[in-house]
């Protein structure tokens, strides 16, 4: 049973920041009053001031309106202050939980995801709640405060008059109120649209060599403009629908504007209403007006953050197919196998990729795995890293089902070479030490040793400070492998896990790798290999042929190629 999975809540996080939030509304409504009180003022300016040449209460006013204008002015750097803290402890809290998230989450999830859709979350999805965020209170709970005072203060100038603008409110928000899900919908589209292009962009930079050498411009442009042209459309839709959210709201607002003026106009000409009272009442509605204005044109803005933080959680829902059992123990130090007792596997119900496989891999051996492609070698490596769980079977390390230990402890024990291995654009040294920090200066030699490529690396002007380049690019394809094996040396126990690490060094450089690998070997390290080069199979101590999931033959080199089977007629294509 899954568990459930947690989500990024914002009333979760504004709980725990309620005394800081609770005195950035007292502020708030102290900004609100004072725009209230401007307008406000007129009745008191005109009526008892300029119409009764009263300067004392002109005086008095005018006082008053100072000291609160300088007290408001300070406060309100003090509430952006104490929110916008807010604002980025809640973004940082989202992205550094959402960055955690992802690292537990299976290699399932990243062959099947696109690395622009994840990255969407973090950039224009994690943008929009940012801006809802920042202009909540400007555009929303100013506005709320200052309608609410308004309107008590419209109804201390003139009951009867009050009731009448009071239909701003149904007028200005029944519009807003049936477009909102219409916008919300099209909004998650967009969002999606736009994450499919994002993915387009980065698929095309990452694949310019390809691209360039087959003439493959114009396929591009035109593939790209496919998916353009759909996030034009839904953009289109999106953004209209947030319009129409937004001017529903101020057409009702301008025809009631008139009406009221009039109404007002009218009461004063027939006495029923002073000339200071109807320019305060006529700036206090103009201020309400506005206030409902820009909180219903705000609602675009808090349903593209709705819809942001919602893609975010989507991802926060993902499953992790492979998860430690609870109270799940640490693996011991390998001690003497690795065993497939009757596995069968497959990414997909569709097809099978192991097909009741067994096999058992001792300690201190080296073993390779060979076949075509898509015969299931490198799913085996899958399997051992615990990448996936198998279907069926059990796949054991020292007579332990590796389902029931910690994902950590089993892959503190592998050290894992790539074909393609990634060097940080960092120091040699640091590229080494990131597979074990608190490693010596005597632990990082010896591994380089091993891999036969300390000596180089003291060659250099800046021995083990030299730099890498970006991917590793200052190091030719030989050093690259040699600084991984190192690499994986340090970090792992006694396993070795090759995942085809020579196959794309030209044959000399993969030649003077596979010494190295079988002088490690000769160390009493246990290698497990997948190759399709032959070449880098010869030295192993046992070779596992596969075919459609399957092991077909085994043995040594020498064995194979005498049993005169499959082995020996891929080596007979290869030579």
């Amino acid at each position: 049973m899954l568990k459930k999975r947690s989500q990024i809540k914002l009333i979760g996080f504004l709980w725990s920041n309620k005394l800081v939030l609770t005195f950035v509304i007292f502020l708030i409504i102290l900004f609100a009053a004072f725009i209230a009180a401007i307008p406000y003022s007129m009745s008191f300016i005109i009526d008892n001031g300029l119409r009764a040449k009263n300067l004392t209460v002109l005086n008095i006013i005018f006082i008053i309106m100072a000291v609160f204008a300088i007290v408001v002015a300070f406060s309100q750097v003090i509430r952006d202050y104490l929110y916008l803290d807010f604002c980025s402890r809640f973004l940082k809290s989202i992205r550094g939980k959402t960055f955690s998230y992802l690292q537990s989450l299976s290699m399932c999830f990243y062959s099947k995801t696109a690395p622009g859709d994840v990255i969407s979350r973090f950039s224009s999805d994690l943008a929009v709640v940012e801006q809802a965020l920042i202009y909540a209170p400007n555009y929303l709970i100013v506005p709320i405060f200052n309608a609410a005072i308004t309107t008590f203060l419209l109804f201390v100038l003139d009951v009867y008059l009050a009731w009448i603008s009071m239909l701003i409110f149904p007028a200005c928000l029944i519009g807003p109120f049936f477009l909102a899900k219409l916008a919300s919908k099209a909004g998650y589209v967009r969002k999606k649209s736009e994450a499919i292009t994002l993915s387009d962009v980065q698929t095309n930079i990452a694949s310019q060599s390809v691209v360039k050498a087959l003439n493959l411009q114009g396929l591009s442009i035109n593939f790209f403009e496919k998916n353009n042209i759909r996030l034009y459309r839904n953009m289109l839709k999106a953004l209209f629908y947030s319009s129409l959210v937004e001017r529903s709201g101020i057409i009702a607002a301008m025809v009631l504007q008139v009406a009221v003026l009039g109404i007002g106009t009218y009461m004063t000409y027939f006495g029923c209403l002073d000339i200071g009272k109807l320019v305060a009442f006529q700036g206090l509605f103009l201020g309400l007006t506005y206030s409902v204005i820009t909180g219903s044109s705000f609602i675009p803005m808090i349903i593209q953050g709705k819809v942001g933080l919602r893609r975010v959680n989507a991802l926060m829902e993902e499953a992790p197919v492979v998860e430690d059992v609870p109270n799940a123990k640490d693996l011991l130090p390998f001690s003497s196998e690795i065993k497939f007792d009757n596995v069968t596997f497959g990414y997909s119900p569709k097809k099978v990729n192991l097909d009741n496989l067994s096999l058992t891999i001792p300690k201190g051996s080296s073993v390779a795995f060979v076949g075509p492609s898509g015969c299931g070698k490198s799913t085996i490596l899958n399997l051992i890293m615990r990448f996936y769980d198998p279907g069926k079977g059990t796949v054991t390390f020292d007579k332990r089902d590796i389902k029931l230990v910690s994902q950590n402890s089993l892959r503190t024990q592998l050290g894992i070479v790539l074909q393609d291995n990634i060097l940080f654009n960092a120091s040699i040294m640091d590229n080494l030490l990131a597979a074990k920090l608190d490693a010596t200066k005597d632990e990082v030699y010896d591994a380089a040793k091993k891999a036969e490529i300390h000596d180089f690396i003291m060659s250099l002007p800046d021995s083990y400070k030299t730099l890498a380049g970006e991917r590793g690019g200052q190091l030719s394809g030989g050093q690259r492998q040699r600084i991984a094996i190192a690499r994986a040396l340090l970090h792992g126990g006694n396993i070795l896990i090759l995942d085809e690490a020579t196959s794309a060094l030209d044959p000399i450089t993969q030649a003077s790798i596979n010494h190295t690998i079988a002088n490690i070997g000769k160390s009493g390290i246990t290698i497990v290999s997948v190759t399709h080069r032959l070449a880098a199979a010869i030295a192993m101590d046992r070779i596992f042929v596969m075919d459609d999931g399957k092991v077909i033959e085994q043995g040594r080199h020498d064995e194979l190629l005498a049993h005169n089977g499959y082995y020996k007629q891929m080596w007979d294509k290869q030579s």
